[in-house]
């Protein structure tokens, strides 16, 4: 018997890691985590929108620096054991998220780090040069040679930093000369979209949370602009109408899940600024279920993982599960950080907590529905438990309707009425009503004509 060592091709293993499935998005937010976990307070992203030089992306932190030795070695694939124990506040798992992210969107990725005291070194993955000379070369420069880089935003003034740059990214390149796509809108669109997700899923690191001051820091994260990312609470905790609907934890000997449910405000109690600002409407009914995260950063949104089905009188909910990275081999994760493998004991106790969130939240939605002034006076609501259908009809006991009634002395202008009202009832758009108050209930307008402009139509043709 003999043993063959047989290493992957190198042009084939960097086309294969380029599938691994990342969004612009999770990329993006895997780089940061790395600035995080190298204590960085400052975070600036550069993405260039013009049609005037080719787009690219730019990440700088202010964290401790990679010296030449430890820059070469983070560029080196797997450079961590995923199975070594992670510091607390150590975001990252496998030792590849930042070149399999960075693979994943350009063909080129260029690392500039500076420590204190000592001059920057930078290093490059060109992934055409592997696929051409279908080996893993990595190009190390430092002193002159990196004026070469042309977006180079470490300088001597930083005491200590780390840049990250992509390069000839595939999805513009994609776009140029084509008449599918402007590169200038789809830039926009991208910034947008990255700068949700930021918000979102590092909400818990943008602002210092009174229980969180002792372990984290606030950090400034800048996105086209000198001004701050503002945190988006996907809980809505500070608004009116929040209800902080009980914990839970779930204990092991690696750690303690902690686990608190939520339910956010009634879309009608939010103002149209509050709406956009979590993402609207939309994003409002989309993101009910679980967050999960790890060592404080949002993994998954609003996802009920397989728990139970999603609904719109479940639209409320949302339960937090905070996961430590010391249960990284029971709460396993994949390299995108964008999946958990639950243990079936953790999966029965969060379709236990699902099913409680999202009964508090349609309670609030039965009472709402019984709390409309002067329902019961025009309409009567028939609940059949034995059917569990639901009928809507005219109230006939109405006090007006019937003194209506006694003044008609025509029989068959009665039965005409009778009729009609009976139709009405029987074609309320309740289909309509449901679409409109799920996708945008503010613009639900609950002013109706008077009694004058209504008699005016029903009479102006006749």
């Amino acid at each position: 018997m003999t043993d063959h060592e047989c290493a992957p091709r190198p042009k084939n293993e960097i086309k294969t890691l380029r599938k691994i499935g990342y969004t612009l998005e999770t990329s993006i937010a895997d780089i940061l985590d790395n600035s995080i976990t190298a204590n960085a307070k400052n975070i600036k992203i550069d993405i260039p929108i013009s049609d005037k030089e080719e787009p690219y992306v730019s990440i700088i932190d202010d964290g401790h620096g990679m010296t030449k030795e430890d820059l070469i070695e983070s560029m080196r694939l797997g450079c961590k054991d995923p199975d070594d124990e992670r510091e607390p506040g150590d975001l990252g798992r496998f030792g590849s998220g930042m070149k399999t992210a960075s693979f994943s969107q350009a063909k080129k990725l260029v690392v500039i780090s500076k420590v204190k005291g000592k001059a920057a070194n930078a290093a490059i993955w060109d992934i055409d040069r592997i696929v051409r000379e279908d080996k893993w070369l990595l190009k190390v420069i430092s002193g002159k040679e990196l004026s070469e880089i042309k977006q180079l935003k470490v300088n001597k003034k930083m005491k200590s930093g780390t840049q990250v740059l992509w390069l000839n990214i595939d999805k513009y390149q994609n776009l140029k000369g084509s008449s599918h796509g402007n590169i200038e809108k789809e830039l926009a669109n991208d910034i947008n979209s990255i700068r949700r997700t930021i918000r979102v899923y590092f909400h818990r690191f943008l602002k210092v949370e009174q229980q969180d001051r002792a372990d984290i820091s606030k950090i400034n994260i800048f996105l086209n602009s000198d001004d701050p990312l503002k945190p988006i609470d996907p809980f809505m905790s500070s608004y009116n109408g929040y209800q902080d609907s009980g914990k839970e934890t779930i204990r092991d000997k690696d750690g303690v899940t902690l686990i608190r449910i939520h339910n956010v405000p009634h879309p009608e109690l939010l103002s149209r600024e509050e709406l956009d600002d979590i993402g609207g409407v939309e994003f409002y009914n989309a993101k009910q279920g679980f967050y999960i995260y790890r060592d404080k950063r949002l993994m998954i949104e609003g996802d009920w993982l397989n728990t139970h089905a999603a609904g719109i009188l479940g639209n409320r909910a949302r339960v937090q599960v905070d996961v430590p990275s010391t249960m990284d081999h029971i709460w396993g994760t994949d390299v995108k950080k964008t999946s958990f493998n639950f243990p079936p004991k953790v999966i029965t106790k969060l379709r236990t907590l699902a099913r409680n969130a999202t009964n508090t939240s349609k309670k609030d939605y039965k009472a709402r529905s019984k709390s409309t002034k002067k329902i019961d006076d025009f309409w009567e609501i028939i609940e059949d438990p034995r059917t569990e259908k639901t009928d809507y009809r005219i109230n006939s006991s109405n006090s007006e309707l019937r003194a209506i009634f006694s003044h008609l002395d025509d029989n068959q202008t009665r039965n005409k009425l009778a009729q009609f009202l009976s139709k009405l009832s029987k074609n309320l758009p309740l289909k309509h009503i449901l679409f409109t108050m799920g996708s945008k209930p503010r613009d639900v307008n609950r002013t109706v004509p008077s009694w004058k402009e209504l008699l005016n139509k029903l009479t102006e043709n006749q």
